[in-house]
């Protein structure tokens, strides 16, 4: 028998037999030694998990389950909090929550109370032991503690050690799209977006199978661990299947997930490589490192981080970032901004950032900065010891920056035999006021500033690899934290694109003639009328795009996700949801399948009844 599929054996059967306490309460032959505790918070989470036996156990250098430090119930809000001795509080430690008489979850699928069996059980590795952080125990830790056995197998040290855990920790975050997968889902809409689908592949396998939520839960488990042994087997396929059969009942359900839970899908299509675990040349360490501090609500603030792409010489791809607070790791990030909220007013923090590779090896520690919040909103901030100006009255002046640019897209064609454009694309950011634009960067470094979510980086040598990022601004300067980083091969000759190591289609080869965009479609309206108590259709049209040979049609997207290619600048989106709000725009394409950059973004939101529409915020007279 292969000695991966072995390992992975082993484990899922330790995963559904609880431990047994043996001597609880006394350390040694007799007597009840003074030992000082320490406290392991976090929540269990496939829905909320609630009355689940939760154990704190040494995870051994073999990748088996070790001592047992400490043990409780998770309560009914989910969360639990164990106490274990101070001096066993080192990684890597093991936190499983195993199913207990009367346990249950709440499905996120339907609604409703579902037992959480003996028979089921969750685990996530811990590589750090902060007891000020909350630690989330998810089908996806689990994945990870998966992960963990594999990568024993294909380690040469074959020690469980941090390198290890932080390597199968951010691959099962990088292949479901997600920061920090020891963190609170509820702080990461992809998060809450893959527990979804992940649920809802549990449904799928119920109906389909006629098994108990339990046996379900079982199959689903073994399905996405097996796809992640290799992700270019028949059992990856499988496994992409059933997520985008999920996906779209997830979506149907909840239009306000489409764009994450399309993001979702869109990650299956493109799986990272699989770490060169023999390789233990680390990143070079983060450079340009800032923090801005700021009034989060009127007793609380908040601080900003942005830093430059990390670099490395190694074969691995850096795959995120550590953050630190005060010596402490607070949060683990693919993108290169982090907010940290909440925070004590009147106080000064000291950040810095420690970059990681696929295969777990970290960077030296970045520079330290430091920042101190203000004591009120209406005060100035001390940032590095220099005391900011222009921070007014809240009421005065916008002091929040613009969410995430989600979505990052790329496609590309040739100009020569050894150029080729880049075509970027993302989804529109929010912000409390308006978002005014959007910062380009490449290879660490900003090319441009634009007003729409779209830009065209004009000439690239072909054949070498670019890392793009994008922030969002708004008129009084705020920026986002930055977007997902995406790697982007232009191909010569065949003029294929490598797009996070996948190779993409579509793209025609030397030569071509015709190199030059459509110009951006304009002017893009909306009206609206009810199709039934609770649908409605939306009608678009948009001025005509012009081109230097001519324009022969337009891809028209709805909430970042392209759903129809039309030749005439009108369509008809035939039934959304009443009350929920839409964003459009358009693309104009040419013959030479050249794409423009996206026209004006329209929210729309078909009211109930009144057959009214909300235009961008504005309340049209009813149809």
């Amino acid at each position: 028998m292969h000695k991966i599929l072995k390992r992975f054996l082993a484990s899922a059967a330790l995963a559904c037999v609880p431990l047994v306490f043996s001597a609880c309460g006394s350390i040694g032959g007799g007597a009840v030694e003074n030992v000082e505790m320490t406290t392991i918070s976090g929540i269990a989470i496939k829905g909320p998990i609630k009355g689940a036996l939760v154990q704190i156990c040494k995870l051994n250098s073999d990748g088996s389950t070790g001592e047992l430090f400490g043990s409780g119930v998770s309560g009914s809000d989910a969360r639990y909090s164990i106490q274990i001795p101070k001096a066993k509080a080192v990684p890597p430690l093991l936190v499983k929550v195993s199913g207990l008489p009367g346990s249950t979850y709440l499905s996120e699928s339907t609604g409703t109370e579902v037992p959480f069996t003996p028979a089921e059980s969750f685990n996530a590795v811990l590589d750090t032991c902060d007891t000020a952080k909350s630690y989330a125990v998810t089908p996806l830790t689990d994945a990870a503690y998966q992960q963990v056995q594999k990568f024993l197998t294909d380690s040469p040290s074959g020690v469980a050690d941090t390198r290890i855990i932080s390597a199968a920790n951010a691959r099962i975050a990088t292949l479901f799209n997600v920061g920090d997968i020891l963190a609170d889902p509820s702080s990461d809409p992809s998060y809450t977006a893959s527990l979804k689908v992940i649920d809802q592949m549990v449904e799928n396998s119920k109906a389909t199978g006629g098994t108990s939520a339990a046996t379900s839960t079982l199959q689903t488990m073994a399905l996405i661990n097996q796809a992640f042994v290799d992700v270019k087997s028949q059992a990856y396929q499988g496994y992409r299947t059933e997520v985008t059969a999920a996906a779209a009942v997830v979506v149907a359900n909840d239009p306000s997930v489409t764009t994450v839970v399309n993001a979702l899908v869109a990650a299956t299509a493109a799986p990272p490589a699989e770490p060169v675990l023999a390789d233990s040349t680390p990143p070079n360490a983060v450079a340009h490192v800032t923090v801005v501090a700021g009034a989060e609500t009127s007793t609380t603030s908040s601080a900003t981080l942005a830093w430059s792409v990390a670099t490395t010489t190694g074969g691995n791809p850096v795959a995120g970032y550590d953050v630190y607070r005060n010596g402490n790791k607070i949060v683990s990030v693919s993108s290169t901004g982090y907010v940290d909220k909440p925070l004590a007013q009147t106080t000064t923090y000291t950040y810095y950032i420690i970059a990681f590779d696929a295969a777990g090896n970290r960077a030296l520690p970045s520079a330290a900065v430091s920042a101190t919040t203000p004591s009120a909103p209406n005060l100035s901030v001390t940032v590095d010891g220099q005391l900011s100006s222009g921070i007014s009255l809240l009421p005065q002046q916008d002091i929040f920056a613009p969410a995430t640019p989600s979505n990052l897209t790329a496609a590309t064609s040739a100009l020569s035999a050894t150029n080729s454009s880049v075509l970027l694309a993302w989804n529109p950011s929010t912000d409390n006021t308006a978002v005014t634009g959007y910062e380009v960067y490449r290879n660490g470094s900003k090319i441009a500033t634009v007003s729409l979510p779209g830009y065209t980086d004009p000439s690239v040598s072909s054949g070498t690899l670019y890392t793009y990022y994008i922030t969002a601004l708004d008129a009084a300067g705020n920026r986002s934290v930055a977007s997902i980083q995406l790697p982007v091969t232009p191909n010569q000759a065949s003029l294929g694109v490598t797009v996070n190591g996948q190779l993409s289609s579509g793209i025609t080869g030397l030569p071509q003639s015709d190199i030059t965009p459509p110009a951006a479609p304009t002017s893009l309206t909306a009206s609206t009328s009810a199709v039934s108590a609770t649908n409605s259709s939306v009608l678009l049209s948009w001025n005509p795009a012009t081109d230097n040979t001519a324009v022969t049609g337009y891809d028209v997207f709805r909430n970042g996700s392209k759903i129809a290619t039309v030749t005439l600048p009108t369509y008809l989106d035939a039934s959304v949801t009443s009350g929920a709000t839409y964003t459009y725009y358009i693309i104009a394409c040419d013959a030479a399948a050249n794409r423009s950059q996206t026209g004006n973004q329209l929210l729309v939101t078909p009211n109930q009844a009144s057959l009214g529409v909300t235009i961008s915020g504005q309340v049209s007279p009813p149809l």
